[in-house]
């Protein structure tokens, strides 16, 4: 779950290192967890979800993300601009949790 946003948001580490840190479960977990650049939100939602089944670490990791960014607490004034990243949220995740 640490490494989810790790290829988006970071310069150094690789998919190599994930491979050879941590195996080629991990990493598959990890790639299917980044969002391709220029990917449609919900086409990377989709993605995550096309087989539960095999990427349940995927989805379970991916509910925990969207479930922290829904956390409202975090948030000091919600703007409507916010309010339209929560509305996005909560259907993910209700695409995710179906």
């Amino acid at each position: 779950a640490l490494l989810h946003d790790v290829l988006e948001d970071s310069t150094i580490i690789t998919t190599e290192d994930i491979h050879h840190s941590f195996g080629e479960g991990v990493l598959n977990t990890v790639l299917t967890l980044t969002r391709i650049k220029n990917e449609d939100y919900f086409d990377y939602i989709a993605r995550i979800n096309v087989d539960a089944d095999a990427n349940a670490d995927a989805v379970k990791v991916k509910l925990a993300d969207l479930r922290d960014n829904m956390n409202v607490l975090r948030l000091r004034h919600i703007t409507d601009k916010d309010i339209a990243r929560l509305n996005k949220y909560a259907a993910a995740y209700k695409l995710l949790n179906a």
